[in-house]
């Protein structure tokens, strides 16, 4: 494999930014049904934009119906199959720990994808055997010609070396690197797009960036695919080796990006679950102190589960909005609880 690229201060830049997200989806506090909903949420849109970039028709609406719902009714059979098969492959993927990638992880990923598709005209699993073409689907021009079928396995063999390889390139530098190679070998007869934005995601979920697993990137270079062809043409108009600093930039931008967006996402879930958890509580504290005016704070900590300061904090907010008066002092007095008060 021979290419060139720089660490810039905007990539450099987007790494920190996407350290400081990575930190604040990994210790997000929400329970595990809000947070189950919002990984199949991820996974369903990360399946549906990284088809939809392939040429499915698919709605938005209809992928969630398809992944969420089973329901496939008015979509196309292939559609719905590409679509059922990249949420297969990326669940996958998601599921896996640290290990190494190889060339039959992509080989295995590859023929997941394509399954039934298309009549399996991709050949699931197994490298070309006729050249193929990067064309332009607006005007027909042929924009890269990738290498010849005999090159490939060698070429493979050696992808598949620098992949195993332990270095000192960050996961996301090494996922960008993966995600254009892959691209620019283009071994498989079809497929290599999905492929390659699967393997870049391997990489970063094999190598702990899993972001709590709330993301999805292909979003970023659906909705301008112009820039995202671009940015991966970028590389190949060099004259010599590819240079892919361009696109290293590309990448780590969008998937800033799309961290912060969900980011900001889960924290507004996160605050719903913590008030409704919270308005609980309360409600709790005022039945309890209802039936025993004279238990402590750290008695109703106890009972609920929760910190005696938790407990205090809602007492404080009970108080102050009318609701719980303490009559007495800490010894010998008790709590008043105002009648028919809710929340």
């Amino acid at each position: 494999m021979k290419f060139d690229f720089e660490i810039t201060q905007k990539t450099l830049k987007c790494i920190s930014e996407i350290e400081r997200v990575k930190g604040v989806l990994e210790a997000i506090s929400i329970n595990k049904a809000g947070l189950e909903k919002l990984r199949k949420l991820s996974a369903a849109y990360e399946s549906h934009y990284s088809t939809h970039i392939e040429g499915t028709t698919l709605t938005l609406k209809q992928s969630e119906n398809i992944l969420l719902h089973n329901n496939q009714k008015g979509t196309r059979r292939n559609d719905a199959l590409e679509l059922l098969n990249y949420m297969k492959a990326f669940n996958l993927a998601s599921g896996t720990g640290r290990v190494r990638i190889g060339e039959a992880d992509i080989k295995k990923y590859h023929s997941i994808l394509v399954k039934g598709v298309r009549g399996e005209e991709a050949s699931p699993g197994k490298y070309r055997t006729k050249q193929n073409y990067v064309v332009n689907s607006a005007t027909g021009d042929i924009v890269y010609t990738p290498p010849p079928p005999d090159k490939v396995p060698a070429l493979m063999k050696d992808f598949s070396l620098w992949l195993s390889k332990k270095d000192e390139l960050h996961p996301v530098v090494k996922s960008a690197i993966a995600q254009f190679w892959l691209v620019h070998i283009h071994p498989f007869r079809d497929g290599n797009g999905r492929a390659a934005r699967i393997l870049s995601m391997l990489i970063l979920f094999s190598a702990g960036y899993d972001f709590n697993r709330l993301f999805t990137l292909s979003e970023y270079y659906d909705k301008n695919r112009l820039k995202y062809y671009n940015a991966i043409q970028s590389a190949r108009d060099t004259g010599g080796a590819p240079d892919l600093t361009q696109w290293i930039e590309y990448f780590c931008e969008g998937l800033k990006k799309q961290l912060k967006a969900t980011g900001k996402t889960v924290l507004e879930s996160s605050e719903k679950s913590s008030e409704k958890s919270s308005e609980k509580s309360s409600e709790k504290i005022l039945a309890m102190f209802r039936k025993n005016s004279k238990m402590s704070a750290a008695q109703a900590a106890e009972i609920l589960g929760i910190t005696s300061r938790g407990v205090e904090k809602q007492i404080s907010a009970l108080k102050k909005a009318g609701l719980l008066k303490r009559i007495g002092g800490d010894k010998g007095g008790h709590w008043e609880v105002k009648e028919n008060s809710r929340l």
